[in-house]
């Protein structure tokens, strides 16, 4: 009786903990998958902030990138044929799922020190950074810390293991009401979001027909315009003290978007 009481006993201790051990092990493999996928994220940040510092913030140009530095995660075979393939399948994803967003230069900096270029047209300048002033102006950036491209990408990457998206979406009692704050996955598409920066510094000027790329909204008109939209510097830019042109740094919010 002892034994067959002891047998019993172990194939309810298997039926309470086997649930939980099964769903630890594809939460690893889900794990591994999303670090797939953070990985290849933070190389296609860098690809489309390079994309954007050579091309003035040609949107179709950081598109392409984005979807290039994706391109591993819809590549499966190698050959010609396979690759045009995965890019038009990242392309198409990330339209739904991806997104770019310009965190530096802001369009207050672009319209303070916005200069008329060789063309006639206004423009961010990019030349000759070295020996233009270091103030600070009323947009809480220098012209050198302007020319700091800062870039976010977000990717709403799928959970394909079983069990796992529908524990995290609250849907299972394995986890407690008010785990989190609030369901980590995205309301509409049930997806975990992930997201990566960049920063590399301008290599051409951004005029204001790609000016709709930059952080705080449409144009504002005067060059000197847009104080406290959260322009602070993305770097440790210098500030060269008394002789500020656009004034006090002081009157700006403290920058929420310096650290990567």
């Amino acid at each position: 009786m002892g034994r067959g009481r002891a047998r019993g006993q172990a194939m309810v201790e298997l039926l309470i903990a086997a649930p939980v051990v099964f769903f630890m092990i594809l939460m690893i493999v889900q794990m591994v998958l999303l670090y797939r996928i953070k990985s290849t994220l933070d190389y296609a940040a860098l690809m489309t902030a390079r994309a954007g510092a050579v091309s003035g913030l040609k949107r179709g140009d950081m598109q392409a990138a984005f979807a290039k530095g994706m391109m591993p995660l819809y590549a499966h075979k190698t050959g010609m044929a396979e690759l045009e393939t995965a890019y038009a399948k990242a392309r198409a994803d990330l339209l739904l799922f991806g997104d770019i967003t310009v965190v530096n230069p802001t369009r207050a900096a672009w319209n303070e020190f916005k200069e008329r270029q060789y063309n006639g047209q206004y423009a961010l300048p990019n030349d000759s950074l070295a020996y233009r002033s270091h103030a600070v102006g009323s947009s809480g950036v220098s012209v050198q810390d302007a020319n700091l491209l800062k870039v976010k990408l977000t990717y709403d990457a799928p959970l394909v293991v079983p069990f796992v998206g529908w524990v995290l979406g609250g849907k299972s009692q394995y986890l407690k009401a008010g785990t989190f704050e609030s369901s980590p996955l995205t309301t509409l598409t049930r997806r975990l979001r992930v997201e990566s920066y960049a920063i590399v510094r301008m290599q051409s000027p951004i005029y204001e027909s790609q000016s709709d790329m930059l952080a705080g909204g449409s144009s504002s008109g005067s060059s000197g315009g847009g104080s406290g939209e959260g322009g602070g510097s993305p770097g440790s830019g210098g500030s060269s003290g008394g002789d500020d042109p656009g004034g006090s740094s002081g009157d700006t919010d403290a920058p929420d978007h310096v650290c990567i």
